[in-house]
């Protein structure tokens, strides 16, 4: 033969023994029952990775989680942790060993081992399956099953620092996997609280797609696109045809890529008059309703997803995207200084917004605009006549009825209502809306226009100059954060004119006051860009509060506690016998020692438990003592006691102390005058000293001082430091210590 041939005949031969071979070894497993697992095997890198999980979640002795960490470096040593690096049976076992330790293992828990020993020898590759039932079963075994999950996720793009987001808007960091983008994928998730949950490994990918409704495409290019989504612009690869920016889209992912781009083109603008869970009111268009999924992003500045809670109320600051009728995306355009206020106008009673009855009239002529919008009609109303409008009125049959003023400079007298200087009159222009609950009276005028009648209202014209600049300032301070974020959205309006914002309109506009607003024009307070809660209130008792007074957690550095003295150092005065003896001593570099309410008395003799009880919205009847159980470092009062026949209760805040303590009667005051008391006593900063009779409390009498919530400027302390040659900038930076003087406009 021929050297060749022989090489042939050697070569046929080595294979006809190895193919007997395996057929033997195939025999051999027959025989015992066994054939060879076919399917996806488990990595080692994966096995490790779900393994370590588990002994971070899972209650475990500390042998066992040695074991575990031991095992994991045992397996990634004997076979590597690279993709062709495969987990044995006998790997497994031993695992399992581990889990099992130190726990009751039933013939039930066994149950999937025992049928895996028929299926495997310890050398063969285990199945990914067989891997995860296993894990499974001890997850929920060591009742973590809430903590690592299995669950199908609707994938974008990658975060930074090895991260990638869903299509809800959750991010998970990763490690040692490779996340695929843009798909629907099966994955064991680990559950972070605090931090971002971790995908583990990746189960499976599916060809199912998805759809992000109304995303917003930043930009494109000829290659792919650019989109904003839970607060992430991430990049899709896509040929496009077409170049543009800033459009609303629903996005259509599957396999790793986009399969449709749905552009919403139709776009609406308008003046918003009011904002709703449902929908928001446009000026000249009516009410839009939102669709159930619509978004909400801010194009001006840095572009980013926002809410609308940044609808400003009054202004056409932004467009709307329609689909089918409804708001599927608000574009937040731009951002402005403002200048005009919308003000709901409070009842006679001052007790609610909503009117039964509005009568008007001006000393020009008024035009007024009424009917549904699309079909708008106006009448004009000679000077000096009267408008009557009540529910049945043809003139709140449609829409918003506008009610505007043909000069400028005149002014809208409201009828139907008396303030304290006599019947209102109002600058600007009015709307009333009829709604359930009655007519609502709002009125939009320029914002230095309103502060001309909330300056004289909060603060007595009579005081120095320097102290109705400052209050001129906070007052227009405080408003315009409701500019940026209206108070009564649903309403259309950005406050009210009443106590809850700032009293507006209560007592007419003066010369002084008007002054003071045009010395401070556009001036407010800011710290770190934004306009600060300029709390004020009338009259200190010789130390001031932080917002921790409200029971406010927000860090707001510029309120701080202090005495408001120009001699003293700062107190701490929580303990009581501190405080006590902070009140009963005389303080001569106190500013306001001299103003009447900078102490107060009151006295009930006879409780009423019944009037106490239903204010704190408790059951009781018998009342056995009565304490200030906590105080600021102000001394101010935050939590009061009251022990009863049916159990201790606490009376937490300021507001409330004051209105559970207040029964009525007289207040007097240091300089021996008698003020009657409404709701509330004058402020929290008080002593309390029960009076008993068999146990019981019968009565008590309090010694407090100052007049509020003590937290801001005291208006009477600005004055009083006025008085002693202080300038508005000096008042202002003792009461909002590191705030910063910004001239809007």
């Amino acid at each position: 033969m021929k050297k060749w041939e022989k090489l042939a005949a050697k070569a046929g031969m080595i294979l006809l023994l190895l193919l007997l071979f395996c057929i033997l070894i195939k025999k051999d497993r027959q025989e015992r029952g066994m054939l060879v697992p076919e399917g996806e095997k488990i990595q080692i890198k994966d096995a490790i990775s779900l393994v370590m999980a588990f002994g971070r979640k899972a209650s475990l002795s500390e042998e066992q989680r040695e074991k575990l960490e031991n095992w994991s470096l045992q397996v990634s040593e004997a076979h590597g942790e690279g993709e062709s690096s495969l987990l044995t049976y006998g790997d497994y076992i031993e695992l399992t060993a581990i889990w099992d330790q130190d726990r009751e293992t039933e013939n039930t828990e066994k149950a999937p081992e025992k049928e895996l020993d028929q299926k495997y020898r310890k050398e063969d590759l285990l199945l990914f399956q067989d891997f995860t039932e296993g894990y499974q079963k001890r997850l929920e075994a060591f009742q973590i099953q809430d903590q690592i999950v299995r669950e199908t996720l609707e994938l974008l793009g990658k975060g930074s620092e090895a991260s990638v987001i869903d299509s809800r808007g959750n991010t998970y960091g990763y490690e040692n996997v490779e996340v695929p983008v843009y798909c629907v994928a099966e994955a064991y998730v680990e559950r972070n609280e605090g931090e971002d949950d971790r995908i583990l490994v990746l189960t499976e990918r599916k060809k199912n797609s998805f759809t992000l409704k109304n995303a917003l495409i930043t930009e494109n290019d000829a290659d792919g696109f650019y989109f904003l989504w839970s607060g992430e612009e991430m990049y899709c690869p896509l040929k496009n045809n077409e170049i543009f920016q800033e459009k609303v889209a629903d996005l259509t992912f599957a396999e790793g890529k986009a399969l449709d781009r749905k552009i919403k083109n139709e776009k609406v603008g308008g003046v918003l008059l009011g904002v709703a869970e449902e929908g928001i009111e446009l000026e000249d268009r009516g009410f839009l309703p939102f669709a159930e999924d619509y978004r909400v992003y801010q194009l001006y500045g840095s572009c980013k997803e926002s809410d609308r809670t940044e609808f400003k109320i009054g202004y056409d600051f932004a467009d709307y995207v329609m689909d089918k009728g409804k708001v599927c995306a608000v574009l937040l355009v731009k951002d402005q200084n403002m200048e005009n206020i919308r003000v709901a106008v409070s009842n006679q009673a001052y007790d609610g917004i909503y009117h039964e009855e509005i009568k008007l009239k001006a000393d020009c002529e008024l035009n007024l605009i009424y009917g549904s919008y699309g079909d708008r009609q106006s009448r004009r109303i000679p000077a000096g006549e009267e408008v009557i409008v009540d529910s049945d009125s043809m003139l709140v049959k449609g829409d918003r009825l506008m009610i505007e003023p043909s000069a400028a400079s005149s002014r809208i007298q409201v009828l139907s209502l008396k303030r304290a200087y006599g019947i209102p009159s109002y600058r600007g222009r009015m709307e009333i809306v009829k709604k359930e609950q009655g007519l609502l009276l709002i009125n939009e005028l320029l914002l230095e226009e309103y502060l001309y009648s909330v300056v004289p209202s909060e603060m007595p014209s009579s005081y120095p100059a320097e102290a109705l600049e400052a209050q001129a300032v906070c007052a227009r301070t405080y408003a315009y954060r409701y500019l940026l974020k209206s108070g009564l959205p649903e309403e259309g309006a950005h406050v009210d004119d009443s106590v809850r914002y700032q009293v507006y309109n209560n007592i007419e506009e003066s010369r002084n006051a008007r002054r003071a607003v045009g010395e401070t024009a556009g001036e407010m307070l800011f710290y770190d860009g934004v306009p600060i809660h300029a709390y004020y209130y009338s009259t200190s008792c010789g130390s001031g509060s932080d917002e921790r007074a409200f029971g406010s957690t927000e860090d707001l550095p510029y309120l701080n506690t202090r005495r408001i003295s120009h001699e003293e150092e700062e107190e701490d005065l929580r303990e009581e016998s501190a405080f006590q003896d902070f009140l009963k001593e005389e303080h001569p570099g106190d500013y306001e020692k001299e103003e009447a309410w900078y102490r107060w008395q009151y006295e009930v003799q006879e409780i009423d438990a019944a009037k106490m009880a239903e204010i704190m919205k408790e059951a009781f009847s018998e009342i056995y003592d009565i304490s200030v159980e906590k105080r600021l470092e102000s001394g101010l009062a935050t939590v009061l006691s009251v022990k009863t026949d049916t159990g201790d209760y606490e009376v937490k805040g300021e507001y409330q102390i004051r209105q559970v303590l207040s029964q009525g009667g007289e207040v007097i005051r240091a300089d021996g005058s008698a003020v009657t008391t409404g709701k509330l006593l004058p402020s929290a900063y008080l002593i309390i000293s029960v009076e008993k009779k068999r146990g019981n409390v019968i009565g008590y009498t309090i010694f407090g001082g100052g007049y509020g919530h003590g937290v801001g400027m005291s208006q009477n302390g600005a004055a009083d430091m006025a008085r002693a040659g202080r300038k508005r900038e000096e008042i202002l930076s003792f009461f909002y210590e590191g705030a910063d003087f910004v001239k809007m406009y």
